[in-house]
């Protein structure tokens, strides 16, 4: 695209030196007025501005062509979930089990094998490991965007294979390391978790993720523009929006997978220590390969083969 719109410019001025080459020697031999040459020259570089969205244009199809293709793909695509035929109703409750999981896009190479955890209601886990281990694809059983292909998962007891997927969104919500802040005002994107939230509500959920004092020292408030993608807050204060719109919501067990990627050691840092403070009460499944401070969370394993393997605290 960049090189599409260099070569428009660089026709551009070709053809104005070649009106004025031509235009000038006409104008001094008497045959074309000043003002003629003038609307000439400014009608050679009108037709180049307008030439400018076309050429863009083209240029951007190939791409739009692509996406649409995937698109169509997904689109088509079977579900990799399925609701049953007759679900049962979700059980009160946000004690959370992964028995004997395990999970491979490849049969014959398993991401997880033979998965044990049990979290307690309002206990907090982290599950440690490299990029590319299986984090990741662990937290997409959880949240059932993925069926365990042996052992099964568990909320409150029952099998989520069982369950609505809408049950299961409810009680479960995600922060996910390319969470967005969309286009709007601080109270929008807060509202998308829960639309009949209160500012009491909202403010509640902005002091535990740290970010009230800014919010209440901007000049609208609740109703500040952040931009598109949240482009008036720093990396740290769009990560901590997102927190609060997970923790307004009303789920019971909050599933973290690297709410940190992107940010500074010292916001990351800072980030990681507010969890258990903000999350209190909640079930919190927290992955990532970012250290922990003391105190983030109770309990913590890493994903090591595919298998979990608690660590003693201080060992991370």
């Amino acid at each position: 695209r960049a090189a599409g719109a260099a070569a428009l410019q660089l026709m551009a001025a070709l053809a104005v030196l070649g009106v004025l080459w031509q235009g000038l020697a006409a104008h001094a031999a008497g045959t074309l007025a000043a003002p003629f040459l003038v609307g000439l020259l400014l009608a050679t570089l009108g037709a180049f501005e307008a030439l400018g969205p076309v050429t863009r244009g083209v240029a951007g199809l190939g791409a739009a062509t692509a996406a649409a293709d995937r698109l169509k793909t997904l689109v088509t695509r079977p579900e990799p979930v399925r609701d049953p035929a007759r679900p049962d109703p979700l059980p009160d409750g946000a004690r959370l089990t992964l028995d004997g999981v395990g999970f491979g896009y490849d049969p014959d190479r398993p991401v997880l094998r033979d998965i044990r955890l049990t979290v307690e209601p309002g206990r907090s886990v982290a599950i440690l490991g490299p990029s590319g281990g299986g984090k990741s694809t662990l937290l997409a059983l959880i949240l059932r965007l993925l069926d365990p292909q042996s052992g099964a998962v568990r909320i409150a007891g029952a099998d989520l294979r069982t369950v609505p997927q809408a049950d299961i969104h409810a009680r479960v919500a995600l922060l996910g390391q390319r969470a967005p802040v969309f286009l709007g005002t601080i109270r929008e994107n807060l509202l998308i978790a829960c639309e009949d939230a209160s500012d009491q509500d909202l403010w509640q959920a902005l002091e535990r993720a740290r970010l009230a004092d800014l919010v209440r020292a901007l000049p609208d408030g609740l109703d500040t523009f952040v931009g598109e993608t949240g482009k008036t807050l720093s990396a740290g204060q769009g990560r901590r929006l997102c927190l609060a719109r997970i923790l307004l919501s009303r789920a019971a067990i909050l599933v973290l997978d690297e709410p940190t990627a992107g940010l500074d050691a010292e916001t990351e840092r800072d980030f990681l220590a507010d969890l258990a403070a903000a999350t209190e009460g909640r079930t919190l499944v927290l992955a990532t390969h970012a250290d922990l401070p003391p105190g983030a969370v109770e309990e913590t394993y890493r994903l090591v083969a595919g298998r979990l393997e608690p660590l003693a605290q201080g060992s991370v």
